[in-house]
């Protein structure tokens, strides 16, 4: 999948870049994987780098190149700086400007070169220049915010759509959010698909407020008739995907976690540990999730099963399980559940 890194490097006017750093000396500030890219994509149009700015690291080198502290670099005259960090840091900017650099003439941020577009009311379609695109199936005016990052970003939404300006979708560099038919939020409400994500929900789904569904590179799929209350929170990055069945009903305070969210390093092997491990969380068909249960990675929930208030949930769990804990294990077997309350057996 391509990273914002990716497609500002497909995209930028390279005579533009190459004429502003004229015959200075270039540093890359971000000594991590992006500025690793940045530096192969430089080095390989001729232009040498000279070294690397991060205060976050220690060392004297970072591929192949010498490592310096912002302190240490700031204040020469002939310089120019490529910002490779990911998201717009204002302490950097700040930093730049308080010592006399100014943006598109001694550094650039390539974050800032990102094209941003939010767009709050569609009919039909909705096509841009930056290979951006809404397709949407209602006969009214689309009444939320999209906010569009990057490029080849798409929006599918279905008729019957129902929600506000409370409600945010945020698509970036070629994410994909697909929206069934009948589709209502109540209060703020968020989608996110980010670095390529892909966010798929079926028909007749209902969240409420204060929810937010994340798919950063990753992918979350849900059902049809699937409804969360409020404060409900899913989030899955690469390689660790989410997916949810038909008719399930999740209470207040769910969050659905497939990942760790941040690397665990083993210092004796020098490796991400993290990586090793294959990451999911599947829900199956007529789940429900009572109120403050937390679904950790590497969790599997078979159909019709239940989970009780306040659980903890990782692991495999079959048909039909009543599922209780921190950590959550079986308490009862052979069950189901209904939407309604009080019904009779024969009425299920």
């Amino acid at each position: 999948m391509k990273t914002l890194i990716d497609y500002w490097l497909d995209n930028v006017d390279y005579s533009r870049v190459q004429r502003e750093i004229g015959e200075r000396k270039v540093y890359i500030w971000g000594a991590y994987v992006n500025g690793r890219t940045v530096l192969q994509w430089m080095e390989n149009r001729g232009i040498t780098v000279a070294g690397f700015i991060d205060g976050h690291k220690e060392g004297v080198a970072y591929a192949g190149k010498k490592l310096f502290r912002p302190q240490d670099v700031l204040g020469e005259k002939d310089c120019y700086i490529i910002i490779a960090v990911v998201g717009k840091r204002a302490e950097i900017v700040d930093y730049l400007n308080k010592h006399g650099y100014k943006n598109n003439a001694d550094y650039l941020y390539i974050s800032e070169e990102i094209p941003e577009v939010t767009i709050c009311a569609v009919k039909k379609e909705y096509r841009d220049c930056n290979g951006n695109e809404i397709l949407y199936e209602g006969e009214e005016a689309l009444q939320c915010r999209v906010c569009f990052k990057g490029y080849n970003n798409k929006l599918i939404i279905g008729a019957g759509f129902e929600a506000n300006s409370e409600f945010e979708i945020t698509i970036e560099n070629g994410g994909t959010v697909a929206i069934g038919c009948y589709f209502r939020t109540a209060g703020r409400v968020s989608i996110e698909a980010l670095a390529s994500g892909r966010m798929k929900i079926g028909n007749n789904c209902y969240i409420m407020r204060d929810s937010r569904l994340s798919a950063k590179e990753g992918s979350i799929t849900i059902g049809n008739y699937v409804t969360a209350g409020e404060r409900f929170l899913g989030v899955c990055s690469k390689n660790a995907p989410i997916t949810i069945g038909n008719d399930c009903m999740f209470s207040h305070d769910v969050t659905i976690l497939s990942t760790s969210g941040h690397s665990i390093v083993d210092l004796t092997n020098k490796e991400n540990i993290s990586n090793k491990k294959e990451k999911y969380v599947k829900i199956d068909n007529h789940v429900w999730l009572g109120k403050n249960v937390i679904i950790l990675y590497n969790s599997h929930i078979e159909d019709g099963s239940i989970v009780g208030a306040g659980s903890v949930v990782k692991g495999s769990f079959g048909k039909n399980s009543v599922i209780a804990g921190n950590i959550a294990k079986v308490v009862g077997n052979n069950c189901t559940w209904d939407r309604r309350s009080g019904i009779e057996f024969g009425d299920i």
